[in-house]
């Protein structure tokens, strides 16, 4: 049988650990490096994405809660100032409505935000 041949197997075995050896050098010295490399950017880019995200969360959190409590002063000094005056007592009422409607909105913002 001539795959059984002793003269032909010693070199099928040559080019055989040659091709091999080849092979294996060049994944270890041009596709692995290429991979690590690849790796460690990718684990930088998502690093630096979640500090992004928390700082940007944080100065919106900042910006909300300055924006609320503004907000809830002014609508409380047009409460206070609309009272004298017939014209605004409907305000008033509609003031108080939008004050409770922020509180509701700021605790669901936080709550999707804290998620």
């Amino acid at each position: 049988m001539p795959q059984l041949d002793s003269s032909i197997i010693f070199t099928q075995l040559f080019w055989l650990i040659i091709i091999f050896s080849l092979f294996y050098g060049s994944f270890l010295n041009i596709l692995l490096p290429l991979i690590v490399k690849t790796l460690k950017l990718r684990n930088n880019l998502t690093e630096l994405h979640q500090e992004t995200k928390r700082k940007v969360n944080l100065k919106w959190t900042q910006f909300l809660s300055n924006y609320m409590v503004n907000l809830i002063n002014c609508l409380n000094v047009c409460k206070t100032h609309g009272m004298n005056k017939p014209m605004y007592l409907s305000k008033v009422v509609q003031v108080d409505k939008n004050i409770n409607f922020l509180k509701k909105v700021n605790s669901l913002f936080m709550y999707n935000i804290i998620k």
